[in-house]
Order: C-alpha cells, then structure tokens, then sequence
C-alpha cells in the first residue's frame, strides 16, 4: 500500500514538473492584440483561444471584449515589449493556477484613457485548447 501512495505521489509530482509556464499564453494573447485598435479585434477567436468558458458566461460580452483588450495591451507592454519599465509585471503560480498582475505606475496613453492603474489576470492550467493557461477571470482596478 505504501509502494502506492510513493508511486502515486511521484506520478503526481512529475506531471506537475511537466506543466508548462503560464508566461507564453500571456505573450501569445499580448501579440494576438498588439498595437491593434478596439475595433479592429476579433474578440471571439480571442475568447475561443485564451478563455475559459466560465469567463465567458460570468461577464458581458462588452465587459469580456473591453477586459480582454487592456488585459492584452497590458500583456503585450509588460510581457512582449523591451520598454518594459512603463509596466510592473508580478506573477504567481500555485499548482493549477497562475495570476498576473500588470501595475502602471504612471498612467499613460490607453491605461490613463480607460482609469486604470492595475490590471489582475486570473488563469486556469486546461490543456485541452490551443494554449495550455485559460484566462478565468480579469478584474481592472483604478
């Protein structure tokens, strides 16, 4: 019985080591926006590929498209771009969830437009869709 638990507990641990980083979902949605406009973006196939279904029913569609949109320019400056000093980017992983946090110390341009100072991206590990991290939930804050 022991012999189990110790092979179970292995099996378990080493798929865990196998778990891809959530940070190339987060780029991969940041270069998916790019420098494109709000009108100029396909937010289904965005929410098709990078959300999770549960994010897509708790909020509107125009709160899912807005939120996508920041949640990507921000990911793009702070993930993707060499200026990264106009955005502070803190990220945390435990297990089967990951969250990024994108802070602007100065408002600028887009984020000073839209009142945010801070946007908190919630993810979920899923594995069954084109990118291994699903956004579960984004919440923008002044």
């Amino acid at each position: 019985m022991t012999a189990l638990l110790v092979v179970a507990l292995a099996a378990t641990l080493s798929a865990c080591s196998d778990r891809p980083p959530p940070d190339p979902t987060m780029a991969a949605l940041g270069a998916a926006v790019g420098d494109a406009k709000l009108d100029e973006v396909d937010f289904s196939a965005l929410l098709g590929s990078f959300a999770s279904e549960s994010y897509g029913a708790a909020t509107t569609s125009e709160q899912a498209d807005y939120q996508l949109y920041l949640a990507a320019k921000a990911a793009d400056l702070g993930l993707n771009r060499a200026d990264t000093g106009s955005v502070q980017v803190d990220k945390r992983v435990s297990g089967t969830t990951a969250s990024f946090s994108f802070t602007f110390p100065v408002r600028e341009g887009l984020f000073a437009v839209a009142d945010v100072g801070r946007i908190d991206v919630s993810l979920v590990y899923a594995d069954s869709k084109s990118h291994p991290w699903l956004i579960e939930s984004i919440v923008l804050s002044r």
